[in-house]
C-alpha cells in the first residue's frame, strides 16, 4: 500500500511539472518554431547537414527486444516463524538466468529543453526443481529434497521529466527527475505426490524508487546518434528502503525519415527493503542488449 502510494505521488509530481513548465516552454520556442510547427534545433548555417535531428524530434517510440540476464536473492519473514531464508532464485530455485522479452520505451518533447520519458518492460520466468536445502519463505517452510514449482513475475515502468541544460545544434546533456517502478509478484508451490500443488506462498509489492538522471545525446554521423543515460537514487521513508543504480547507451540509426533501428546495452539494480510485518528484502539485478525500431516524428 506505502509503495503504491509513494508511486502515485511521485507521478503526479512529475505530470504537475509537466502542466507547469509546458507553457515557458512552448514561449521558449515560439521564437524557433518552424512554420509547419516543428521546432529548429540547428541554426541555418548549419542544418543542411544535421537534418534529422532524432533525439531532439518532439515525439519518439521505440519497440523492440530486450535480452537480459538475471541475479535476484530474496527474504521474506514471518510474524510466526520468524526471519525468513534468503535464498538465490537463479541457484537455489533453478530460474533461468536469461531471458528474452518485448519492450517499449519513448518520449514526447513539450519544448525546446523540456521532455517527458516513458518505458516499460515485463519479466516473467518460472521454474520447477528438488530442493537441496530447507526455505522459509514467508510462513510456509519447504523442507529439504522439496519439488518445488518457482514463478517470478516483474514489471518495470518508468516515467521521468528531462531537462536539457545545455543544448547544442549536435549534442544536448541534461538532468531528469522521475520514478522508475518494480512491480513484483514471486510464488513457491510445493508439488504433492500426484502431481498437484500441495501448498504455496506467494508474496506480491510494489518498490516504487524516485530517481535523479544524467543524460547525453550526440549526433556521431549523418543518421547515425548516441543516447545515454543514467539514474541513481536511495531513500528510506515510513518503513521502506529503496536504492536504484540503471546505466544505459545505444546508438540509433536513421535511414528513413521517420523510421529506425537501434541497439544498446542497460544495466539495472534494484535493492528493495520493506520493514514491516512481515518484513521484505530483495536485491534484483538485470543486465543485457537491446534492439529497436524506432518511430520518429
Amino acid at each position: 500500500m506505502i509503495g503504491r502510494l509513494i508511486m502515485k505521488h511521485v507521478f503526479l509530481v512529475v505530470f504537475a511539472l509537466t502542466l507547469v513548465l509546458t507553457p515557458a516552454a512552448l514561449a521558449e520556442d515560439r521564437d524557433d518554431e518552424q512554420p509547419d510547427g516543428r521546432v529548429d534545433v540547428v541554426s541555418t548555417s548549419i542544418a543542411p547537414a544535421l537534418a534529422g535531428s532524432r533525439p531532439w524530434d518532439r515525439l519518439a517510440v521505440r519497440l523492440g527486444g530486450f535480452a537480459v540476464r538475471f541475479d535476484t536473492s530474496i527474504q521474506v519473514d514471518s510474524d510466526t516463524l520468524g526471519v525468513g531464508t534468503q535464498f538465490d532464485l537463479e541457484n537455489d530455485t533453478n530460474l533461468s538466468e536469461g531471458e528474452t522479452t518485448a519492450g517499449l520505451e519513448g518520449h514526447f518533447r513539450f519544448g525546446r529543453r523540456h521532455r517527458l520519458d516513458y518505458g516499460a518492460v515485463l519479466f516473467r520466468r518460472s521454474a520447477s526443481t528438488t530442493l537441496d536445502q530447507q526455505i522459509q519463505f514467508g510462513d510456509t517452510v519447504f523442507n529439504l529434497n522439496a519439488d518445488v514449482i518457482t514463478r517470478f513475475q516483474n514489471d518495470v515502468i518508468k516515467l521521468a521529466y528531462r531537462y536539457d541544460v545545455v543544448r547544442r545544434p549536435a549534442w544536448d546533456l541534461g538532468l531528469s527527475f522521475g520514478i522508475s517502478a518494480f512491480i513484483i509478484d514471486v510464488s513457491l508451490a510445493a508439488i504433492g505426490g500426484g502431481g498437484g500443488m500441495a501448498f504455496a506462498e506467494k508474496k506480491d509489492f510494489v518498490a516504487p524508487i524516485p530517481v535523479l538522471g544524467l543524460h547525453a545525446d550526440v549526433r556521431l554521423a549523418k543518421k547515425w546518434y548516441l543516447r545515454t543515460g543514467g539514474e541513481f537514487f536511495d531513500v528510506r521513508v515510513n518503513g521502506q528502503k529503496g536504492g536504484l543504480s540503471d546505466v544505459r547507451a545505444s546508438v540509433d540509426w536513421y535511414p528513413f525519415e521517420h523510421f529506425g533501428f537501434g541497439a544498446g546495452f542497460n544495466l539495472s539494480r534494484l535493492s528493495y527493503e520493506d520493514l514491516g510485518i512481515p518484513e521484505i528484502d530483495v536485491t534484483y539485478t538485470y543486465s543485457g542488449t537491446t534492439f529497436y525500431i524506432s518511430y520518429v516524428r
